[in-house]
């Protein structure tokens, strides 16, 4: 774990959530992360998706990794700073695999499930500058997790229409958490993605965004 760069006086956990797939949630996360360690900031990302694209994309093998995110979600009790890799400097993953995929039915039982995440990242937080959860193309329980546990929401949103009915539904989804769960939780930004210059379709779309 990185403990050089600017001190943390206030930890900023943000989720990069969108239940569609291919909207550049990971290279989002990955890019984000990046600028703001070389901008000095202390910085860690976290793979909340199954499909683990994020810890592959910063060079990890996590299918080799006998611990990972998921590990923690179901022992919390476990020492977190023991699965957080160095992968630039200032730059840290807590990396996730194919394990993770079963987290969504084995927490369906457990104590406080929304917040299982945020308790585990309670002792890492407080680390970094600055904590961004790359959520899976789900609203399943693992995003709820990242909701729960985030001061803020990100949006990535690819620019043709469909992916505004999922803008919509992810909108009602933030609001149902803000009431139950995370009031403090706030929609930062909505992220356009993969604009295409000079046509109609995208131009209407961003116009909409």
């Amino acid at each position: 774990m990185q403990q050089e760069g600017k001190s943390p006086a206030m930890t900023q956990i943000i989720a990069i959530a969108n239940q569609k797939g291919g909207v550049g949630k990971t290279t989002t996360t990955v890019n984000l992360g990046a600028a703001l360690a070389e901008r000095g900031f202390r910085t860690l990302l976290v793979d909340l998706d199954p499909q683990a694209a994020l810890s592959y994309g910063v060079g990890l093998q996590s299918d080799n990794l006998q611990r990972t995110v998921y590990d923690l979600l179901i022992n919390p009790e476990l020492n977190g700073a023991d699965m957080v890799h160095s992968v630039g400097r200032r730059l840290d993953v807590l990396p996730a695999n194919i394990d993770l995929a079963a987290a969504e039915i084995e927490l369906i039982t457990a104590f406080s499930r929304e917040s299982i995440l945020k308790d585990v990242l309670a002792p890492l937080a407080p680390h970094y500058n600055f904590v961004l959860i790359d959520c899976g193309p789900n609203l399943g329980l693992l995003t709820i997790n990242a909701l729960t546990a985030a001061d803020a929401v990100l949006i990535p949103v690819q620019c043709e229409f469909l992916a505004l009915r999922a803008l919509d539904a992810l909108q009602r989804t933030v609001k149902r958490v803000q009431a139950r769960l995370n009031p403090r939780l706030r929609i930062i930004g909505i992220l356009p993605t993969m604009y295409q210059t000079g046509t109609r379709h995208a131009e209407d779309v961003l116009a909409q965004v």
